[in-house]
């Protein structure tokens, strides 16, 4: 069994067990293959492959998130969170209470409910307008990139 973060590159320095370790591409790829291999709810069996490809073992949330939040073909082509949305948003929270999947399936069938969790966690603070997908104001222009992007390609 691998041990969580050890690698022979510097970034990984096994002293350092929470070094953060961007996803490459080719990463990225291979996880998008192993979720559809696998299935979507199949978090620990997705971290073991992708630790045996990657050579260190990354948290079964890690990549529940990742996937819900990035690379899930729904949160691809999500539109752009709007204040609208946060007004709506906290208006349905008054009523129905904070049951992110609940809300994603009857109101917000757009999101994700990974990403209403984020929004859900942002109410009433100044962050709450921005989109779930980024996490500070410079995010926003990459985000509208992507999403153009994911629009060229038919997603």
């Amino acid at each position: 069994m691998l041990r969580r973060l050890q690698h022979d590159s510097d970034a990984l320095n096994s002293s350092n067990r929470r070094t953060r370790v961007p996803m490459t591409d080719e990463w990225r790829q291979q996880f998008v293959e192993i979720v559809r291999r696998l299935g979507e709810h199949s978090w620990g069996q997705v971290s073991d492959e992708m630790a045996k490809i990657i050579g260190f073992r990354r948290l079964p949330s890690d990549y529940a998130v990742l996937w819900s939040l990035h690379l899930c073909p729904k949160a691809q082509v999500a539109p752009e969170w709007t204040p609208k949305h946060t007004r709506e948003l906290d208006r349905l929270v008054k009523i129905h209470g904070k049951d992110s999947v609940f809300l994603a399936y009857q109101f917000f069938r757009q999101y994700t409910p990974g990403m209403l969790q984020v929004m859900l966690r942002r109410l009433g603070t100044k962050d709450e307008a921005l989109d779930p997908r980024i996490f500070s104001p410079n995010g926003i222009p990459a985000l509208r990139q992507r999403l153009a992007n994911a629009q060229k390609i038919g997603f």
